[in-house]
């Protein structure tokens, strides 16, 4: 082959063409987090980035994703709480929830009654100032806890979310993002009273309340709104709560049941419960249709509901004024039967024991007082100072009362007593605390307004009622309100009730002839 014809060969390597960053951050992106993590430096090196610089570029480089499946767990579901389709009476479908819990629970009567109020209010809470808190609390395991929180209240309440464990961030970011009604079983076994959870719980009290916490990339401070109903359930455990939630909160106590309820009515989800969602249904429709009216009426109360009682209590006195019958007689009892359901603080029961050895009128020395509270049955104050080898040092000093008093800004001083002048204290400088800080014994409606419950109308328009028949396959409960003086009210359960519970007895018919729910519209099973 002639030389000119020969191939020479080409011993010349190509061109290497050089990766621009965009394709190798495309490329890392591509890498599981593994393989990722093992060149990250490397590559960070190598295109003359740092890092967490290449951190975020390969992050912002990644598909999305885009199937929910892979994150795990299931999407947060409320029950579907449609209403009535037609008008409902207020006080007959009140008197329909309450008959589902006095026949269902061993329980006090004025306790089914704040149950019954409370449920009512979570249908439109957001109308009022305040939402209180419900205590559910028992002595001991299996006296209803978990039936009374979940199947009871759960059952008439709006979009429930029921738990019994929840995070202060898991709580947070459900209030701001559903509004549900939270429904928290076995409190005293993970609530802590230095918890944050409890601060959400207690700012959630009002509109206002919520978290600050600092989220996204650039940590930006965003507020999480905690405005929410809420009720608790667990062993003692108004005791296991600081007073900041007590006093936001009802308290209801139950106790194991003997014979009092018989098989019948034992809770059988299978059987009772379309009894319950058809009762929530009314209760949703009235509420809705009766919500203005509620939310803007003043409860005609004397001046013995106020500060943090009054907001608690408001909600639950309007719905049973406008719900009007014998409601308005039925809250008024609640609340006087429960108003020493919180136990009171030492400092609270100093006040009340310094007060029930009190003169009727004039001051008192300090060695009276000592005497006097010595002197009181089965009283601590012989052995306040126990560890005292002195008999006399035993029981409690001078010193001590003055320190405890100091925080009400009360100091001894001279004081003349049958001609006498020692130490001891005003009566009148005591008298102003003890109406500040011991709760009165009773509150009334006030006489000259229309919502007293002897009345048989309420300070709103005809209008604002429903003059339906609505449903009335519960019975209602009965009870016998006689005056007995003009400031008091006597409330007597009738022929028809067991004594303690208030209950009526159902007719087995109501439940045998419930319809079921066909379309499955009630899809979250309590």
């Amino acid at each position: 082959m002639p030389d000119n014809m020969k191939v020479q060969a080409d011993n010349s390597k190509p061109e290497e063409v050089k990766e621009t960053p965009e394709k190798s951050i495309q490329g890392l992106a591509e890498l599981s987090p593994i393989e990722y993590e093992s060149v990250r430096k490397d590559k960070a090196k190598e295109l003359g980035f740092r890092p967490n610089e290449l951190d975020k570029f390969v992050n912002d480089a990644r598909p999305e994703i885009e199937d929910d499946n892979s994150i795990g767990g299931r999407e947060v579901a409320f029950n579907d709480c449609k209403m009535f389709d037609g008008e409902v009476i207020g006080c007959e479908v009140l008197d329909e929830t309450l008959n589902h819990i006095t026949r269902h629970m061993h329980i006090n009567l004025h306790d089914a009654v704040i149950s019954v109020l409370w449920s009512a209010h979570t249908h439109i809470y957001s109308k009022f100032n305040h939402t209180p808190r419900l205590i559910i609390s028992a002595p001991e395991p299996e006296c209803g806890k978990t039936v009374l929180l979940f199947h009871m209240v759960g059952n008439f309440s709006n979009k429930v979310l029921p738990t019994d464990n929840l995070s202060p961030a898991v709580f947070f970011r459900l209030a701001e993002k559903y509004e549900p009604t939270f429904l928290i079983d076995e409190g005293d076994v993970f609530i802590n009273q230095d918890s944050d959870l409890i601060a959400g719980f207690n700012n959630g009290f009002e509109p206002h309340g919520g978290v600050y916490r600092c989220v996204g990339d650039d940590h930006e401070v965003r507020k999480f709104p905690t405005f929410a109903p809420l009720a608790l359930a667990g062993i003692q455990l108004e005791k296991k709560l600081p007073p900041a939630t007590r006093s936001r909160a009802f308290i209801i106590h139950l106790e194991r049941v003997g014979d009092e309820i018989n098989d019948n009515d034992s809770w059988d989800k299978d059987i009772h419960r379309n009894g319950l969602l058809n009762t929530r249904k009314k209760l949703a429709r009235w509420m809705h249709d009766n919500s203005r009216s509620i939310a803007t009426l003043k409860p005609a109360l004397s001046k013995g509901l106020k500060n943090r009682s009054k907001d608690k209590w408001t909600p639950l006195f309007s719905i049973a004024q406008i719900a009007g019958g014998e409601w308005p007689a039925k809250v008024l009892d609640a609340y006087n039967n429960s108003i020493h359901a919180h136990e009171p603080t030492k400092s609270e029961q100093f006040l009340i024991d310094i007060k029930s050895v009190m003169p009727v009128t004039g001051d008192i020395h300090t060695e009276i007082l000592i005497e006097r509270l010595c002197d009181m049955e089965d009283s601590k104050y012989k052995t306040y100072n126990f560890k005292a080898l002195e008999h006399d040092k035993k029981k409690i000093q001078s010193i001590q009362i003055s320190k405890i008093l100091s925080k009400y800004k009360i100091k001894p001083k001279n004081v003349t007593v049958l001609g006498s002048q020692k130490k001891g204290y005003s009566s009148d400088a005591l008298q102003k605390v003890f109406n500040r800080y011991i709760p009165k014994q009773s509150v009334q409606y006030e006489e000259n307004n229309n919502t007293s419950p002897n009345m048989e109308y309420l300070p709103v328009q005809p209008s604002d009622f429903n003059d339906s028949n609505g449903y009335s396959d519960i019975l209602p409960v009965h009870t016998e309100i006689n005056r007995t003086d003009k400031n008091s009210l006597e409330v007597k359960l009738s022929k028809e009730s067991d004594g303690w519970t208030g209950k009526t007895s159902v007719s087995e018919d109501y439940y045998k002839n419930v319809t079921p729910n066909p379309d499955n519209e009630y899809k979250e099973v309590i």
